[in-house]
């Protein structure tokens, strides 16, 4: 679930550890753009998550109006 952070983790101290990047250059900003957007999906994953709970457990649509159910004839003379 982490692999990006982890990565990225791991490829700034691999120097310190005596060991060579796996990322240089600009195959770095690669990662960093990569984690980015992982990153965004993943909080819009967590967020329509929680709102489809809540409007679940509310019995509500989210931006939107939930109409009354009525039979055929009381939509006809209305």
């Amino acid at each position: 679930m982490h692999i990006p952070v982890f990565l990225g983790t791991f490829n700034a101290l691999a120097p310190r550890l005596g060991l060579t990047k796996i990322f240089a250059g600009s195959n770095e900003v690669v990662l960093i753009w990569v984690c980015l957007v992982y990153t965004g999906a993943q909080y819009a994953h967590f967020a329509l998550e929680v709102i489809d709970t809540i409007c679940s457990y509310l019995d509500i649509n989210c931006l939107t109006i939930k109409h009354k159910k009525t039979n055929w004839f009381t939509r006809i003379i209305l």
